[in-house]
This record gives C-alpha cells, structure tokens and sequence, in this order.
C-alpha cells in the first residue's frame, strides 16, 4: 500500500514580481491518498474489474486487500469515504540503454515516469530542465558543442535517475 498525505499550510497566491503575478491556486482540502492497485491481484480481482466496478465494491476491494494487515492501516482503509474513491493507475518508464545522440532530447516522464511512492518524479523533471538549461547555455556560450552539451546532459541524467528508478523497483 501507498499512503500520501496532503495537509494544506497555507494558500498560494503569486505576488508581484513572480513569474506568474496574481495567479491563485484553488484550495485543496486535506487529504489522505491510498493507493491499493498492486494488490488488487492477489486478491483474485482482474484488472477491468477494478477499473469499472463500483465505488462501495473497490472499498469492499481495498478492506479485504488489508484484511491481514496493522490494525492502524485497516482503520485507514476502513475510513475511506467510498465517494472519495478513483480508481487510476500508475505508470512507470524502464531505464534504456543510451540513444545515438542528436539535437533532441527528452526530460521528466519523458524519459523517467517513477511510482509516487518515492516522491522523486517532480524533482527529478525539475533537476533535468535545471541541467538541460546549463547545458544548453553552456553551449550558446560556445564552451562546448550542442551535441556535445546535450550528451552530457543525458549522462547526468541517467546517472540521477536511473538508480531511483531501481530503488521504485523498476
């Protein structure tokens, strides 16, 4: 099971000087995610019937997923409001060999999709457009080549992201 917590601190609006000045952000309740979807089979429940059963069937579905479980985390799932439930999956990308080098490239889920269980997508896509940018400026100024910026940009990001993608189990 995946639990991810949302407790929301404060509103968010952008000030003047920001990037984007004025926009608000809607507000978000509190929240509690469970993410059930790696034992759906081994509870003897296919994939579409998952997908398309109801949502007081998915809650019976997550109760006897966790049947067996800590007392505290069957509360948990006990507790869920089963309106609140959607079913969705997660995808994931495999790490792959490196490709023959050219002026395009790829970044983020592009490249790297990761399970929300480590927390590690968005700052990894936000670290390579970080490294992709200084390449790149690297490369405008002449220091190095194109192709040459956007292989070592391509290292780094292998070098980064592969061993998380490993540690997801991927």
């Amino acid at each position: 099971m995946a639990a991810g917590v949302y407790e929301a601190r404060r509103n968010f609006t952008a000030a003047a000087g920001d990037l984007a000045p004025g926009l608000r952000l809607d507000e978000v309740d509190d929240y509690v995610s469970v993410s059930l979807e790696s034992a759906v089979e081994s509870i003897g429940l296919s994939r579409t019937d998952f997908f398309s059963g109801s949502k007081p069937s998915l809650h019976d579905v997550m109760r006897r997923a966790v049947a067996h479980w800590h007392p505290g985390l069957r509360y948990l799932v006990a507790n869920v409001l089963p309106s609140s439930i959607v079913p969705k999956t997660n995808r994931v990308v495999r790490p792959v060999a490196a490709w023959r080098l050219s002026n395009v490239t790829v970044l983020g889920d592009a490249i790297h999709a990761m399970p929300p269980m480590l927390g590690d997508g968005a700052n990894s896509a936000l670290r390579d457009a970080g490294s992709l940018a200084t390449a790149l400026i690297d490369a405008a100024a002449g220091r190095v080549g194109l192709i040459e910026a956007i292989e070592g940009y391509e290292d780094e990001m292998r070098t980064r992201t592969y061993p998380l993608l490993k540690s997801a189990g991927i």
